[in-house]
């Protein structure tokens, strides 16, 4: 039987890429219909922010090729293309594991779990807070896919590796820099391919060890290209990800602590970013594969180890930045939960294929029971991500509008303020400073779901992150408003400033109402500088937790 062309597996499979793009839009479709946006976005928005001192000079390159670089970027084009880059991911990855050999019975249902399960995952949301990356780190999800089928052709044909393998590395430059983790996506679809592949022939153990040698020389060369191009021409400021690396901290145990605290979220509801199922995939997938290599005795047990070992690496990638950092990772990062649940039930999809549930035997009513379980777990965990990816776009939503309105309100009782009579007498001083403390309070509502990073103002994230009177990220958000205020402390200024501004107005500030009361702006004299301050009070806590007396 003659293999179908890319093109007819597209066509072929019309309606589960039809049920993929409603998936995206019901998930992720919110965004095309509102002006909101978060941190960094707020900075690149204005022509303020870059990627390429972190090595991500990738993100940079992408954002040129799609017209949303520094300058020029649109957060609607930002939108649109993250929603269509959403879509082609899984897309991209389905045709790769086809190209592996994942065509047969049971495919298309395989197709239609890896994009259920890549699509609506929260964290996807918590990636696509950031609008000013997260149509790059899309459409690099797709290049990988990319990288790993030239690769994957260039092993197979001899006669065009020569420009194949050249394509393959030179891709897997534009994925790496773009964004760090997809260093494991891309390991990851390896060992899926891997066992794909494997699962359709018989591998002898010199076979397996030689396609492994390949796929990791591969992806060995292109790891130390990108590091050595980004160590040499962009990675100025040292590399952002180690900066988080938490081990010499907590030390072992600790570490250890943090990560199986990770490992217990997955195996329990932990709203909004885990449902529990995870375990139970794992588990249902580890054991079909390990029947299936138990019944087949003309597989090589060389063979069979090593396809074990892709299956447990592929289980455990999702903990792998936990493991590599000794502890949490911010949410936009946690990306491999996804991508290596949406591998997982890809390849029990294939293996439960295999296994034809004929007549009334035992054998054949409790593969039926098996299948209806995972069926119904399946459409469960994705109801459930559903549902909280959608609330986290509500709750950002809900708490952008709150937060425009006290930008609204800052503005104008700020100006009012600059123009009383009360401030007449400071006009021969060199301008006024405007020192924002605390964050405001967001009315309570029962829908909304924390987020960690979406769905928090940008007052509070800023507050949260360790910030200290510079705010801006506060400023960033009125300027983009419309609200332009002038915030006068620098990074290295305002640690010393802070102790001073509590020292001598820490009295002052605490009698003061918060907002929206009337008088939760205040102009504060130096009497030693000469210096007024406009104290504006948006919240009781204004004192950060290494300034508390």
């Amino acid at each position: 039987m003659k293999k179908k062309t890319f093109r007819e597996w597209l066509f072929g499979n019309r309606w589960i890429m039809v049920l993929m793009g409603v998936i995206a839009l019901l998930a992720h479709g919110s965004i095309l219909f509102t002006q909101r946006f978060g941190i960094d976005t707020d900075a690149i928005m204005l022509g303020m922010y870059s990627f390429e001192d972190t090595g991500r000079q990738g993100l940079v390159w992408l954002a040129e090729l799609m017209g949303l670089e520094l300058g020029r970027f649109n957060l609607y084009l930002a939108q649109v293309l993250t929603v269509v880059f959403m879509f082609l991911a899984p897309v991209a990855f389905g045709g790769l594991f086809w190209l592996a050999g994942g065509e047969g019975r049971g495919d298309k249902a395989a197709l239609a779990v890896l994009g259920l399960s890549f699509i609506v995952s929260p964290f996807w949301a918590a990636q696509i807070y950031f609008l000013n990356q997260s149509a790059q780190v899309l459409l690099a999800c797709v290049l990988t896919a990319a990288a790993i089928a030239l690769a994957e052709t260039a092993r197979r044909d001899i006669r065009r590796r020569w420009f194949m393998l050249p394509g393959a590395i030179a891709l897997m430059q534009l994925t790496f820099s773009s964004y760090q983790v997809l260093l494991l996506i891309y390991a990851v679809g390896v060992a899926a391919v891997f066992l794909i592949s494997s699962l359709k022939e018989y591998r002898t153990l010199r076979q397996s060890f030689l396609w492994i040698l390949f796929h990791g020389g591969s992806f060995a060369a292109g790891f130390l290209i990108y590091i050595t191009i980004s160590s040499v021409f962009y990675m100025k400021e040292g590399d952002y990800l180690a900066g988080q690396i938490l081990w010499g901290q907590v030390g072992l145990w600790g570490g250890l602590r943090n990560c199986w605290g990770i490992i217990r979220q997955t195996m329990r509801e932990t709203p909004p970013f885990y449902t529990g199922w995870y375990a139970v995939f794992c588990v249902v997938f580890l054991a079909l594969l390990f029947s299936k290599l138990f019944r087949e005795k003309e597989r090589k047990p060389g063979s069979r180890i090593l396809m074990l070992l892709a299956a447990l690496f592929l289980t455990a990638s999702p903990y792998a930045f936990h493991f590599l950092y000794g502890g949490e990772i911010v949410d936009r990062m946690r990306l491999l939960m996804p991508f290596g649940q949406g591998c997982i039930l890809y390849l029990t999809v294939l293996l439960l294929g295999e296994w034809k549930p004929e007549g009334r035997s035992l054998r054949a009513m409790g593969l039926r029971v098996l299948l209806l379980f995972l069926a119904a777990a399946v459409v469960r965990d994705g109801v459930k991500n559903l549902s909280f990816c959608t609330r986290l776009y509500y709750t950002d939503e809900y708490v952008f509008a709150h937060a425009s309105r006290v930008a609204a309100d800052l503005y104008r009782d700020i100006r009012a303020l600059q123009q009383s009579p009360e401030l007449e007498a400071f006009r021969d001083t060199s301008r006024d400073n405007i020192v924002l403390l605390g964050y405001p309070h967001i009315p309570d509502n029962p829908v909304c779901i924390d987020g960690h990073t979406i769905g928090r103002s940008i007052f509070e994230v800023e507050v949260l992150a360790g910030n200290t009177l510079t705010r801006d990220r506060s400023r960033y958000f009125m300027r983009n408003l419309g609200y332009p205020i002038e915030i006068s402390f620098s990074e290295g200024e305002a640690a010393a400033f802070y102790a001073y501004f509590d020292e001598y107005f820490g009295a002052e500030v605490d009698a003061m109402p918060c907002y929206p009361d009337p008088g939760y702006i205040k102009c504060v004299w130096d009497e030693e500088t000469g210096m007024e301050y406009v104290a504006v009070k948006l919240g009781a806590d204004w004192r950060l937790p290494q300034w508390k007396k």
